[in-house]
């Protein structure tokens, strides 16, 4: 979000598409949300055969399989627990969360699902650097730039903010390929944005509110951005 991703950004997904953009099928990657003791979790399953559950900025992966409205998650580095799910979001997660970093966390039995409305959903934007971010209810998240290049807003990127006491991680999962419509989480598309992030796909920040003129904040290595 500095001034370097506007132009960068822009170079880096033109030079994919020049180099073979990948016209394998997408993944389906279905993502549930829900809180509880003021964290929130993240769940996304893809091609109902692998997780990846996120929470307080650690992340657990491994195999998935489900029964009704139960998903059975086995990390790779741990034992399986359960999560139960509606369809507003996550109600339960029972069991130990092994991490990919080998700590653990007991899950937190109840939780209030998450895909409701939330209070930071809307239109974030810095006009210096003409960045837009539209977080959704469920703190999904699509980003745009290059207004101040093409004169109107272009997408690139999509992921998910966590919000907990203030404290705010924005996670960039996703960037738009513009020549064939389509999002890509290729690995190497995503290593080659990461300089334009401080290093790394996860930038951390605060925020002051949730109303309009609300701040949330990336500094030093992304942009603060202004609730409109």
């Amino acid at each position: 979000m500095k001034k370097t991703v506007v132009f960068g950004l822009l170079v880096i997904v033109l030079a994919f598409c020049f180099f073979g953009c990948n016209n394998d099928p997408e993944p389906v990657i279905v993502t549930y949300t829900g809180t509880a003791n003021g964290e929130t979790y993240v769940l996304k399953i893809t091609d109902d055969t692998s997780f990846e559950l996120t929470v307080s900025g650690k992340t657990s992966k491994g195999v998935a399989s489900k029964n009704e409205n139960t998903w059975t998650l086995t990390p790779s580095t741990g034992a399986a627990f359960t999560v139960t799910i509606n369809s507003t979001g996550i109600t339960s997660i029972i069991g130990t969360i092994t991490f990919n970093d080998g700590n653990s966390k007991v899950g937190p039995g109840t939780v209030v699902p998450g895909n409701t409305p939330s209070p930071y959903a809307g239109t974030w934007e810095n006009d210096e650097f003409q960045v837009r971010m539209v977080l959704a209810n469920n703190l999904s998240f699509e980003f745009f730039d290059a207004k101040i290049i093409v004169g109107s807003w272009e997408r690139f990127a999509k992921g998910f903010l966590e919000i907990t006491n203030l404290n705010v991680t924005f996670t960039v999962t996703h960037l738009w390929v513009s020549a064939n419509s389509t999002w890509s989480d290729e690995p190497s598309l995503l290593d080659s944005v990461k300089p334009y992030f401080g290093g790394s796909l996860t930038l951390n920040g605060t925020v002051n509110g949730s109303s309009t003129g609300s701040i949330m904040d990336f500094s030093p290595n992304g942009a603060s951005m202004i609730k409109k």
